[in-house]
């Protein structure tokens, strides 16, 4: 069975309409994706590495039709890390627009033991536990997917050592060539 997406418009409320996962979408349209950063009580945050590009990444997902952003987030870590993480380690930290997408940010934070253990499906080369500024330089060095937004996660993870408990900005038009 075709797994489908929920179309959204502009302000990411749900159309009516749904397309096949991977459809290049009209001009107006968007689909939604979840980023997940995962970080633990010191602020690193957990990455892998991708087989696809043999890049440094985050957990990122399109989610389908009819489930949550938060769904989505649950099921791609279950899927890719093995990990059953308890809904209520995550909180939405911002939510912005980019080409087709509409990108719900997420973290999910802990004490690291538990993000243990990890069990990578065959998507996954490796794993690693990273500083935010170790995760800057890999981005410079193009080891790591620059996401556009990467300003904003510097923001919060740089309020979050300072105690500061804070959401990012929401709609933020990020768009990309």
């Amino acid at each position: 069975m075709t797994q489908l997406w929920d179309i959204l418009d502009a302000d990411g409320k749900k159309t009516g309409k749904t397309a096949p996962v991977n459809t290049k979408l009209k001009q107006g349209e968007y689909h939604q994706t979840v980023h997940v950063w995962i970080s633990d009580q010191n602020g690193e945050i957990l990455i892998q590495k991708r087989t696809a590009h043999d890049l440094w990444s985050i957990v990122t997902e399109a989610t389908v039709h009819n489930e949550s952003s938060l769904r989505a987030a649950t099921r791609n870590i279950a899927k890719e890390l093995g990990l059953l993480l308890d809904t209520g380690m995550f909180r939405k930290i911002a939510q912005i627009k980019s080409r087709d997408e509409i990108i719900d940010i997420w973290s999910a934070s802990g004490p690291r033991e538990d993000f243990f253990p990890v069990i990578l499906c065959s998507d996954i080369l490796d794993v690693c536990w990273a500083s935010w500024n170790a995760i800057a330089e890999m981005a410079k060095r193009n080891e790591f997917v620059n996401y556009d937004y990467l300003h904003l996660i510097a923001d919060y993870y740089s309020g979050m050592q300072k105690g500061v408990n804070r959401e990012l900005y929401s709609q933020q038009d990020m768009r990309t060539e």
